[in-house]
């Protein structure tokens, strides 16, 4: 196990992990990293790949208005 991954536990604070469904090098990560940090959210930004942000913007605007 690598050494800081033991440490996700130790996050309190809400996270919100974002994966885009295309994003198939990622997608497995993103779910892991939310299952071993107690208080995160996965979710998944439908027609998007790995660039969130450029594929699909106003999805992730939403997503991370209703995170805030």
């Amino acid at each position: 196990m690598i050494p800081c991954i033991r440490h996700l536990k130790d996050i309190h604070c809400e996270v919100l992990v974002i994966c885009g469904e295309k994003d198939k090098a990622n997608k497995s990560a993103s779910s892991q990293l939310a299952q071993l940090i107690p208080n995160a959210k996965a979710i998944t930004i439908a027609g998007a790949g790995h660039e969130v942000n450029i594929d699909c913007p106003a999805k992730l605007g939403k997503e991370l208005e209703k995170f805030f």
